[in-house]
């Protein structure tokens, strides 16, 4: 956005100085003449000097004019773009990390009962009302909800630097 708002205005300044240009400038021109009239004769030295002052307002200032509005009103669309593009990233992380804190909260939420579970299973297989088979399901279980978490949580986190990125903010 930085850049495409330095173009729209680096663009208006040159719309600016060909607008404040109304007529071409005035040429000063200096020229040196030798001269040999005949073979043999001394060489004559003359100083030509020629001024060139435009009167009107030519097409060329008009042509230029136009080719600056042009590129001004190109870069005011690339400039309003580059801030749609923004705000829709912005928008699009935002509603990424309310979803990762969502479903951080949901595997928070299962980890939680699976060490609930997986701890009544334990105590019911030392007393032998469980067997092998059903502990080591729940072992699993738990494993697994705590893999879910900790993957949740480094999402979170991912979801926030893309957030930052997205506002700007680099890492």
């Amino acid at each position: 956005m930085v850049a495409a708002r330095a173009r729209r205005h680096a663009a208006e300044a040159r719309l600016a100085v060909a607008r404040a240009e109304q007529r071409d400038p005035v040429e000063v021109g200096v020229g040196m003449v030798r001269e040999r009239p005949v073979a043999g004769a001394p060489t004559g030295t003359s100083v030509k000097l020629s001024v060139r002052v435009p009167l009107g307002e030519g097409p060329r200032n008009a042509a230029r004019i136009a080719a600056a509005q042009a590129e001004v009103d190109t870069a005011q669309a690339e400039a309003d773009a580059a801030e749609r593009a923004a705000r829709a990233a912005i928008e699009a992380a935002g509603a990424g990390l309310d979803a990762a804190r969502q479903v951080e909260a949901l595997a928070a939420e299962r980890e939680r009962s699976a060490r609930e579970i997986q701890a009544l299973i334990a105590r019911s297989f030392q007393l032998g009302e469980s067997d092998l088979p059903t502990r080591l399901r729940a072992e699993t279980e738990r494993f697994e909800a705590e893999l879910a978490h900790a993957r949740a949580r480094l999402e979170t986190r991912r979801a926030t630097a893309r957030l930052n990125q997205a506002h700007g903010v680099l890492p």
